[in-house]
């Protein structure tokens, strides 16, 4: 996950109100007397123009597309919701429209993420539809299977760092108008339990991880993001897109800021609790 600064959509300013044009050959009427009739229809004065009316808190907003253009050549282009508030636990819906090739879809926070990918690398080598949850920091523990044997879908390291990641193959497709349900608990002793809900309902356990002694107590920073990880893209016509919304990742969360790092065109709106963002991705470097 590329960790570059990320740029700010800039507030759209409203547009002014036009002065209605008086008619110099208007006559007074006297109080009570009738209206005089025009003998010819006199010209129209100007309409104003209305004064755009800022959304109230809880309406749907939309980013203009064409101003979200980055032609530069990045690797890991990727669009993100940033959220402010800090839980005790997660718990998020996802929903796919559309999941590009080799895209991510996750929810992350101060220390980890967890999520669904396309074309992603399971612990176990298998290659296709993979979900992740991973923590980073010195001192990540993975806790054992009941039987004592270690995790078979978790491995050391996240990302470049230090850490741990799981990461399970999915038999079944990531597919358009797919529902997921991201959970990250804490149980006993300061363990963090990954699972997602599967489309269907059934609920997958990816892991038990165990912070670092530098972890925070709860979770902060949150923010979701879809991220494109594959090859360079040639032509336009080959730029995968993702439409991915995801609900409030918790009480008290509130929506903060949408931004985009690398070679991408983002959409996004929000509707009170759903936050929707899009990503085509093109002309992008690898992603390594």
């Amino acid at each position: 996950m590329l960790t570059a600064a990320a740029t700010l959509l800039p507030s759209a300013a409203p547009a002014p109100t036009a002065a209605p044009t008086p008619d110099p050959t208007a006559t007074a009427v006297p109080t009570g007397a009738p209206a005089p009739v025009p003998t010819t229809t006199p010209t129209p004065t100007t309409t104003p123009t209305p004064t755009a009316t800022p959304a109230p808190t809880g309406a749907r907003l939309q980013v203009d597309l064409d101003t979200w253009c980055d032609t530069a050549l990045y690797s890991c282009a990727s669009a993100y919701v940033g959220w402010s508030g800090s839980v005790p636990m997660l718990k998020q819906t996802v929903d796919i429209t559309q999941l590009g090739r080799t895209t991510f879809a996750a929810l992350a926070w101060d220390g980890g993420y967890i999520g669904v990918q396309n074309g992603g690398n399971a612990v176990s080598g298998k290659v296709g539809p993979t979900t992740v949850f991973s923590l980073g920091g010195t001192g990540v523990t993975i806790r054992t299977l009941p039987d004592g044997t270690p995790n078979p879908n978790c491995e050391g390291g996240f990302d470049t760092g230090a850490g741990a990641s799981c990461r399970i193959h999915l038999e079944r497709q990531i597919l358009n108008g797919d529902r997921y349900v991201y959970r990250v608990t804490q149980v006993t002793d300061g363990w963090l339990r990954g699972e997602i809900v599967l489309p269907g309902g059934s609920l997958l356990w990816i892991a038990d991880l165990k912070p670092g002694p530098a972890a925070p107590a709860s979770f902060t920073r949150l923010y979701n993001f879809i991220e494109y990880f594959g090859p360079r893209i040639l032509a336009a016509v080959d730029a995968p897109t993702s439409t991915v919304t995801f609900s409030r990742p918790g009480d008290g969360i509130e929506f903060s800021r949408v931004s985009r790092v690398g070679g991408v065109c983002a959409d996004a709106h929000l509707n009170d609790a759903p936050v929707g963002i899009s990503l085509t991705t093109f002309g992008i470097g690898d992603c390594g």
